[in-house]
C-alpha cells in the first residue's frame, strides 16, 4: 500500500531484509531477480489488503532487497491496533515469502516517521524518508546485538509506550502471546501457532544452528569426504 504524499506519524516502523540476497546475486543473479520479484508481489498483496480491514492500513516502501513497512497510528491514538497490524502483516509476508525460499529478518521500533513525496522528473525520482523509529529500525536489523537470524523478528522494546508494554504482556491476545521478551527485545514467533510451540522452536533452531557449524568443522578438519556440487 503506497504511503500518501506526505505522511507524519509516531508509530511503529519495521524494517525487513531478504536473508542472504547478495550472495545469491553472486551466484545466480536470475533467481536473485526472480526472489525480488515475488517478494514484491507478496508484499503489495499484503499491505493492499491492510486497506480492507478494520484494523490499522500499513504503508510500505520496498527498495532492493528491502521493505520499510509503517503503521498508521494517529500519532499514538491507536497504538494497539496499529502494532497488531503490522505484526499480522509481517507473518503473512514470511509466511507466504517461505513458500518462495525467500527468508527475511526483521527489526521494528516505535516513534517518529516522516515520509515526503519531493519531486520527479524524467529518469529521476525524489522521496524523503527519516525519522528515529526508521533509522533504530534499520540499526537494529543491520547491527543490532544479538545478530538476527533467519526468520527472526524482534520489537525494541526501548522507547515503546507504557500502555503498549502493558497490552503486549495480555496473554489473552493470540497475536501478542506469541512474543517472548529476551533482554532488549521482544520476539514474534510468527512461524508458531501456540505459545507452547516457541521453547520446542527454539531448541530445535539451536540444533539446526549446532548441527551446520558441526559440518563445517568436519569438513575443514578432513573428517568428512563429501562431494560439493554448486546448485
Amino acid at each position: 500500500m503506497a504511503f500518501p504524499s506526505i505522511f507524519h506519524d509516531d508509530t511503529f516502523v519495521a524494517f525487513c531484509d531478504i536473508s542472504g540476497f547478495r550472495q545469491l546475486m553472486n551466484r545466480n543473479s536470475a533467481k536473485a531477480i526472480q526472489s525480488l520479484q515475488e517478494f514484491y508481489a507478496i508484499a503489495y498483496d499484503v499491505l493492499g489488503k491492510t486497506r480492507e480491514q478494520p484494523s490499522s492500513p500499513i504503508y510500505g516502501l520496498l527498495v532492493s532487497d528491502c521493505a520499510i513497512l509503517v503503521a498508521e497510528n494517529r500519532n499514538g491514538v491507536e497504538n494497539e491496533s496499529a502494532i497488531r497490524s503490522l505484526l499480522q502483516a509481517l507473518k503473512e509476508i514470511n509466511k507466504r515469502s517461505l513458500e518462495h525460499d525467500i527468508m527475511l529478518t526483521t527489526s521494528i521500533a516505535f516513534g517518529p516517521f516522516h515520509y515526503e513525496e519531493r519531486a520527479e522528473s524524467f529518469g529521476i525520482e525524489k522521496n524523503m524518508v527519516t525519522g528515529a523509529a526508521y533509522i533504530k529500525a534499520f540499526t537494529d536489523q543491520s547491527a543490532g546485538k544479538p545478530k538476527l537470524k533467519c526468520g527472526e523478528c524482534r520489537i525494541i522494546i526501548k522507547n515503546l509506550p507504557r500502555d503498549v508494554i502493558a497490552r503486549l504482556e495480555d496473554d489473552g491476545d493470540a497475536t501478542f502471546q506469541m512474543l517472548q521478551k529476551e533482554k532488549q527485545h521482544l520476539y514474534y514467533y510468527w512461524m508458531r501457532q501456540t505459545p507452547g510451540d516457541i521453547e520446542p522452536f527454539k531448541n530445535a533452531y539451536k540444533n539446526t544452528e549446532d548441527l551446520k557449524f558441526l559440518g563445517i568443522r568436519l569438513l575443514l578438519s578432513g573428517a568428512q569426504n563429501l562431494e560439493v556440487r554448486n546448485r
